[in-house]
């Protein structure tokens, strides 16, 4: 039986993302209603209903309830969320409001809210995890560049590893677009990956560039620009088609597609999950993921990417696609959520750097073992891995489809080019910093030490991820284990 994984989503852009996060789910399983179990790690059932009528009168009746606690400092996302088409999946008990926001600033929702909300929210959470039978693992939802999200969301992932220590903690987070509206937003990002560096298990950084990008793609749009964004409004469709491309450049004559964007999310999430939750010949638990792609504790950040790409809510099922074609379309950069060197390069093969791990997710009720087995010499030959773990690629495979598509495949990387985005966001911390500008919004909470410890947090991990991607393997170390004498 799958272990329970509670979601806690902070923020505007972690709501709205939970909320996508949720969408796929209930059709998913609403699916597969077969998977009863597969169903129970996410979602808490009361009474005996059945799973056929998830979206219609069971859950209109509240048997279905979705495991998450949602937190935001604005009531405006969560009021929408209970009265959208989702509504009776959440519990309005399992939400933490405020009225007044954090006003884009870090240390007032990690501090100032943080002290006035973090045992109600400890307690919410608590209560949430005394209904899963055996919690693996919490999934914390949030933005780097706001007051709520990266403020407060940073000050709920400490609280988890103090209450929950044995829990897993992964962090999908958005980062900030090159081109943010945002003025003090370099600060709120430097001191949310100061914390994600503290006390996250693994961190799946996504960016906003490159989110935009790909829904751009899967949309069949030619893209104007560069595109980028932060979650500012309230969604209200799913799945809406955009009309034209997206770009900063021309903010009043493109809008970004945030709900698209946000639907790749949620099918990052349910491919992540889905060997935990789905049967298939090689099952793969959450506490799995950080084992065998986080060698060392502070290099957590793993860059992910998805083929195909998918954005509609109702897709149909997709003529096949090969597994070679997937993996090698996931270590394209137009499938990846990191863009590094502007977009210009792929963030997992060789020409990035160094690789010190690799997963390889599959999903589908045709791909076999042997598939798998026979794509790891090429992502090897695609990728330069480091020499003490040569070997270090894990696989999964899910029998179950996901929506929209026979086939896709998930591809994980703990790849050192993700220390061009923490070196470009320290670079954008300093730009403020060394000028002392905006510091007097932060002075109340914060003091110089803290800037100055951000600092070194962040540039140390810069700097352990060039090292390992500079470092020679040593004269007298076997290159594999075939070349070890056991006596």
């Amino acid at each position: 039986m799958p272990r329970e994984v509670v979601t806690v989503q902070v923020g505007q852009c972690g709501n709205q993302l939970g909320l996508k996060w949720w969408d796929v789910l209930l059709q998913e399983h609403k699916a597969n209603p077969q998977f009863t179990d597969a169903r129970d790690a996410l979602f808490d059932v009361s009474g005996s209903a059945p799973l056929a009528s998830v979206g219609d009168k069971a859950c209109r009746a509240g048997s279905l309830k979705a495991r998450c606690v949602a937190v935001d400092m604005e009531e405006g996302v969560l009021r929408a969320m209970l009265r959208g088409p989702l509504g009776h999946l959440f519990d309005a008990t399992f939400f933490v409001s405020d009225v007044s926001g954090a006003g884009n600033n870090w240390a007032v929702g990690h501090m100032e809210y943080g002290d006035k909300y973090i045992d109600s929210i400890t307690e919410t959470v608590r209560e949430q995890v005394e209904r899963c039978d055996s919690i693996q693992s919490f999934l914390i939802m949030h933005s780097l560049s706001g007051g709520t999200g990266a403020g407060l969301g940073t000050r709920v992932l400490g609280m988890l590893e103090d209450e929950f220590p044995h829990v897993f903690r992964i962090c999908p987070v958005v980062m900030p677009s090159a081109i943010d509206d945002v003025v003090t937003a370099p600060y709120n990002t430097a001191f949310a990956v100061r914390e994600l560096i503290e006390h996250a298990d693994a961190v799946l950084p996504l960016d906003n560039d490159a989110l935009a990008r790909m829904a751009d793609s899967a949309l069949g749009q030619k893209t104007i620009g560069q595109a980028a964004g932060e979650r500012k409004e309230p969604q209200t469709t799913l799945g809406a088609p955009a009309a034209r491309g997206y770009s900063v450049a021309q903010p009043t004559q493109t809008k970004l597609p945030y709900d698209s964007m946000n639907a790749l999310v949620a099918q990052l999430l349910s491919n992540l999950t889905c060997a935990m939750r789905f049967p298939g010949p090689l099952n793969m638990d959450i506490n799995e993921i950080t084992t065998n792609l986080v060698p060392y504790p502070r290099l957590l950040f793993l860059t992910s990417a998805i083929a195909p790409l998918s954005v509609a809510r109702h897709a149909a099922a997709s003529a096949p696609r090969s597994v070679d074609t997937m993996i090698a379309a996931c270590l394209d950069k137009n499938h990846q959520f990191v863009d590094v060197s502007n977009g210009l390069s792929s963030a997992l093969t060789h020409e990035a750097g160094t690789c010190l791990a690799t997963a390889i997710v599959a999903r589908g009720p045709q791909i076999t073992v042997g598939d798998l087995t026979r794509n790891i010499p090429r992502i090897r030959e695609r990728q330069k891995l480091v020499y003490w773990n040569e070997d270090g690629c894990k696989t999964a495979l899910c029998s179950v489809s996901p929506l929209g598509h026979r086939n896709s495949v998930l591809m994980l990387a703990n790849h050192c080019s993700i220390a061009q985005k923490l070196q470009s966001a320290h670079e954008r911390f300093m730009r403020l910093y060394s000028v002392r500008s905006h510091v007097h919004h932060y002075e109340p909470y914060l003091e110089q030490a803290y800037f100055d410890d951000t600092c070194d947090t962040v540039l140390t991990v810069v700097d352990d991820y060039n090292y390992l991607n500079t470092v020679q393997m040593p004269a007298d170390v076997p290159r594999s284990m075939r070349d070890l004498v056991y006596f």
